[in-house]
């Protein structure tokens, strides 16, 4: 996000609802953007929209090593955010 932000590029983030961005590290990135004139980093809970009208598209885990306990309620959090052709 931060990266993103210093490139000035549009970033968008696609997550469940309780799995947005830690709100003070989002917020420092709006700040940054404000800051530099780039746009805002986005976060939506639409995995469509998300990636509308991307040119890159990148994904990661949903259970992370120390999280398996959580892995069968991230499974369903986070079905329809996967990246297929469609």
């Amino acid at each position: 996000m931060f990266g993103a932000v210093k490139l000035g590029m549009h970033f968008a983030i696609g997550c469940p609802k309780g799995y947005e961005p830690n709100p003070l590290i989002y917020k420092s990135a709006v700040r940054d953007a404000q800051k530099l004139g780039t746009p805002l980093p986005e976060v939506t809970s639409d995995p469509l929209e998300a990636v509308g009208g991307a040119d890159v598209v990148y994904t990661d885990v949903w259970t992370s090593m120390g999280q398996e306990a959580e892995s069968k309620k991230r499974l369903a959090a986070f079905h329809g955010f996967q990246v297929t052709r469609s």
